[in-house]
């Protein structure tokens, strides 16, 4: 009885922390960035 009460806390256990760790990366995926990409010169003539 005791092993099948571990694997069941163990399942539910690591089954939060996978959704914990694919929040994490949804998350940090489509955050919006600091700053905005367009602002920065892309392409330099030698104009200074």
């Amino acid at each position: 009885m005791a092993k099948l009460i571990s694997l069941i806390l163990s399942g539910i256990v690591g089954a939060a922390l996978a959704g914990v760790a694919v929040a994490g990366v949804v998350s940090s995926a489509t955050a919006a960035p600091k700053h905005n990409p367009a602002n920065t010169q892309i392409v330099d003539y030698g104009n200074r």
